[in-house]
């Protein structure tokens, strides 16, 4: 295991500090960039090329990891993403687009009422007929969908009575107290970000202006849960990598 350990640790260091044999340096770091998600999955259940070990497929998972993370033989995290890729090898796990095991996280920069916002947004794919797919919003989240009263106290209340009067104070609580509207909810209902996000869209009030961070989150590898990002460098370890892993 040590052995394995070494050998491995010697691959993820080469990935920053590789000495290129040819002319074409900038070549080299084109070829190992993961450029694509795609990609990033096609490398992870090793179809680029064949392996004559097991050894040699847990070394090639490691290095889709973003080495930045890892500092030493003994770095806990170093020992976590061996012990994650042994995980993935033994358990021959294969990542596909279609599966329902993944899902897109977006940071997105938008516009609420002029002025700039950020929330994120939680995307999933969805089968949308024969072989074709489409990506879905699961979840939105962010203190813009929160929808906090201007004031609170025991005043907010529809009196006892009011059904008496055809819920007269109805007009009142919609049209002079708009932002205190949630406390006049009753105590079991759940005021859903979601919700209020496509409600937002909806009236025209919301607009996405770009996303500013992506991650992807996989929960294919049996007891673990890691995640994708792009990083953008002049290194051969660059591209979509993936960022952290979780031992569930």
């Amino acid at each position: 295991m040590k052995r394995t350990l070494s050998l491995l640790l010697l691959i993820l260091c080469g990935i920053h500090y590789t000495i290129v044999l040819g002319n074409n340096p900038e070549q080299s770091i084109f070829d190992s960039r993961v450029g694509l998600v795609d990609e990033f999955m096609r490398r992870f259940n090793l179809e680029d090329s064949p392996y004559d070990s097991t050894e040699v497929a847990v070394s090639r998972i490691v290095n889709l990891f973003n080495a930045e993370n890892f500092t030493s033989e003994t770095d806990p995290l170093y020992t976590a993403a061996v012990e994650f890729a042994s995980a993935a090898v033994k358990s021959g796990t294969i990542l596909s687009y279609t599966d329902s095991l993944w899902y897109a996280k977006a940071q997105c920069i938008a516009r609420y009422k002029k002025e700039q916002v950020s929330f994120d947004l939680t995307l999933k794919v969805e089968p949308l007929g024969r072989d074709m797919y489409k990506w879905s919003i699961l979840k939105a989240s962010g203190d813009i969908f929160r929808l906090f009263p201007s004031a609170t106290g025991t005043g907010f209340r529809l009196m006892p009575d009011d059904h008496e009067v055809n819920f007269m104070s109805l007009h009142e609580i919609t049209s002079l107290q708009t932002s205190c509207i949630t406390n006049y909810a009753a105590s079991d209902v759940n005021i859903d970000p979601t919700t209020v996000f496509f409600t937002m869209v909806y009236d025209g009030q919301l607009e996405i202006d770009h996303v500013s961070s992506l991650e992807f989150i996989f929960c294919q590898v049996p007891g673990w849960r890691f995640t994708v990002r792009h990083f953008d460098r002049e290194s051969t370890n660059s591209g979509w990598l993936i960022d952290t892993i979780l031992k569930l």
